[in-house]
């Protein structure tokens, strides 16, 4: 959506192919619900984070930075706020006004949502000239902006298919085959009581360990102050 949001601005007819029904399924469930937009802090710290590669990210991060995009959101009237470990966030909490902000700056900059399954991209001596849908149907273009999304969360769109279509136009995909960095933990059902009998288990343990350390702590933090009260 921020691909067709800032091509639209810059004066280019843009066509927007979402494979789900709704858009930005996937922001509804990022930062649990409340959608963490980018992080407050400089572009060197973030290739810093990065744990394999950051060099790779240097001309995107040097581009559109941290700060480009907090203001990118807050000039859509997104008031952001920032949290622990300078996660940055809507005020409101709400990943859904995220969406909202990015779907109604689509529709002031009429720009169309195409709900259907790109299945191929077409090219020419190296120039992209189409997507081929599901339906069949072909989209004449002069440039695409292929969203790959992961392959973490199937339910969402991210089955795989931007890595593959940008395999069959000679890019290479490093990883092969992909699996998800982090995703949902299936249980056999009715096992979720072990869950939480370890737990429960693990707080025990941790409440006898430190408890008598707490005490001890209080108790001389308590005499420390009647102490340096007599003396004053």
């Amino acid at each position: 959506m921020m691909a067709a949001i800032t091509a639209a601005r810059l004066g280019a007819a843009v066509v927007l192919i979402e494979r789900n029904p709704k858009v930005g399924r996937k922001l509804y469930i990022t930062g649990k619900g409340r959608c963490n937009v980018t992080n407050h802090c400089a572009p060197e710290e973030v290739l810093r984070a990065t744990p394999r590669n950051g060099k790779f990210l240097y001309s995107a991060i040097k581009r559109t930075t941290p700060a480009d995009i907090e203001r990118f959101f807050t000039e859509l009237g997104v008031p952001l706020k920032v949290e622990r470990g300078n996660r940055v966030f809507p005020q409101s909490d709400r990943a859904a006004d995220v969406i909202d902000a990015l779907f109604g700056e689509l529709r002031r900059r009429k720009v169309p949502v195409l709900h259907s399954r790109a299945v191929r991209l077409e090219a020419d001596r190296g120039t992209v000239r189409s997507v081929v849908l599901e339906s069949g149907e072909e989209i004449l273009c002069k440039a695409i902006v292929l969203a790959t999304g992961g392959v973490s969360y199937p339910a969402t769109g991210s089955t795989g298919d931007g890595h593959r279509m940008a395999e069959e136009l000679g890019h290479t995909v490093v990883s092969q085959p992909c699996f998800p960095v982090s995703g949902q933990i299936r249980m056999q059902e009715g096992r979720l009581w072990y869950i939480f009998i370890l737990t429960w288990w693990v707080h025990l343990c941790l409440w006898q360990y430190f408890m008598p350390w707490i005490i001890l702590y209080s108790l001389l933090f308590c005499r420390m102050r009647q102490t340096v009260r007599s003396l004053q």
